[in-house]
């Protein structure tokens, strides 16, 4: 129902809550709440319920092997074959990581407290290793290539294991290794650098210094949820209330960054209006459209389509006195004309398409008393006790990191 900048926001959600959005035998299927997996066919939606979990369902991101598909439940392991025949996986907790492992022809999951081993065939359990106490909700992991480490972030930190040796090494913010007091979720780009998006911005791996390391300049300490590739060094990063593009400059022969920038913020603005994007975070399909979840509907961006191009911003109004005006047409240089004897007037106002990342305010004035008012954060103004008569009124953006620039109403 929504586009702009290549982000569409579904015009019907399939169910009051969806947790995660996958894949399976040519099938979008979107994770509800309580209503089990959901998908569109022949013109309505279908429903696969799950029956076996005591709790929540589907709050975790989903993985297949050739012959399933795994997606994490509350306590277990929620799976489809190829007819969509539903198995269930049982673990102790909430097993928010999941990974098909190829060569050993395994499912890993990882909950809280376990790492758990299943057979991709029989489905059984193989093998659980127990994780180590400082581990507190840690389970959303990746592995990397070219070490062959394993990476677990959650709540309570970040864990490697290494299954070499069977040894796990703990970072926390309460040993000094990790700057973000929890992790959210973990990202090993191709470069094989790894980054943990956590409650105090983006950290990454210093694999000479061995800590991780936390640009605060560049989100301001923003707490953040996920992170995928675009393509050519390029990011696209969640927080709880937008998206931005993340440009990394780096060594041409080792990947290490030697700068980073933030390309576009998109937000309520120019495209993205979600609410609290859910841990099970990124999906991407394989129209390379990436899905996201949110607490205030599913949205879904269209690679093709993302304009990453920086335009200026644009200011409307949107109501007099709650009565909605139609950006088509608004130049903002209308006269509207009160009600006889109303001597007060609420102006609504939002920016479009506002492309940079940073807090912005508002000033509005009476043109015939001249001052502008103190910025502030509400897109509305309220005026009370206007005399009778015409009077102009003009608002204007500004912004606390760039006081020189200041953008009028059209």
């Amino acid at each position: 129902k929504f586009f702009l900048n290549g982000i569409f926001q579904l015009e019907f959600e399939p169910a009051s809550t969806i947790w995660g959005v996958s894949e399976w035998q040519g099938r979008l299927l979107f994770h509800s709440y309580r209503n089990g997996l959901i998908y569109y066919k022949d013109g309505q939606w279908q429903n696969i319920p799950i029956n076996f979990s005591n709790g929540e369902r589907f709050p975790g991101k989903s993985v297949s092997s050739e012959d399933f598909h795994f997606i994490p439940s509350w306590d277990g392991v929620f799976t489809l074959d190829k007819n969509f025949q539903t198995y269930y996986l049982e673990t102790e907790r909430f097993p928010e990581g999941l990974y098909v492992d190829t060569l050993t022809n395994e499912l890993v999951a990882a909950d809280e407290r376990n790492l758990y081993f299943f057979d991709l065939e029989s489905l059984s359990l193989r093998e659980t290793i127990r994780l180590p106490n400082e581990a507190t909700r840690v389970g959303i992991f990746n592995i990397s290539e070219l070490s062959g480490d394993w990476w677990l972030a959650g709540p309570g930190g970040v864990i490697r294991y290494r299954p070499d040796g069977n040894v796990f090494d703990t970072f926390t913010f309460a040993n000094g290794i990790l700057p973000c007091k929890s992790a959210v979720n973990i990202y090993i780009d191709e470069w094989e650098e790894i980054w943990v998006t956590g409650n105090c911005g983006l950290m990454r791996w210093n694999s000479e210094n061995g800590v991780f390391e936390n640009n605060k300049e560049l989100f301001n300490g923003l707490a953040l949820v996920d992170m995928i590739d675009l393509g050519e060094n390029r990011y696209l990063i969640s927080s709880n209330t937008a998206l931005f593009v993340l440009d990394i400059k780096r060594n041409t022969t080792t990947g290490v960054p030697k700068a980073i920038k933030i390309l576009k913020e998109f937000n309520q603005h120019n495209g993205f209006e979600g609410i609290k994007p859910y841990l099970s975070g990124f999906f991407r399909d394989l129209s390379n459209r990436i899905w996201i979840p949110t607490a205030s509907g599913t949205f879904m961006v269209d690679t093709r389509l993302l304009n990453l191009d920086i335009s200026p911003a644009s200011m409307k109004l949107t109501s007099i006195d709650g009565k909605l005006i139609p950006f088509t047409g608004n130049t903002g240089k209308s006269t509207f004309e009160l009600p006889y004897g109303n001597r007060t007037v609420n102006i609504g106002f939002d920016m479009i398409c506002f492309d940079w990342p940073g807090q912005t305010g508002f000033q509005y004035r009476l043109t015939e008393k001249g001052d502008w008012s103190p910025p502030q954060g509400d897109a509305i103004v309220r005026l009370i006790d206007l005399d009778h008569g015409f009077h102009k009124v003009e608002i204007r953006a500004v912004f606390s990191d760039r006081p020189e620039e200041e953008w009028p109403m059209e």
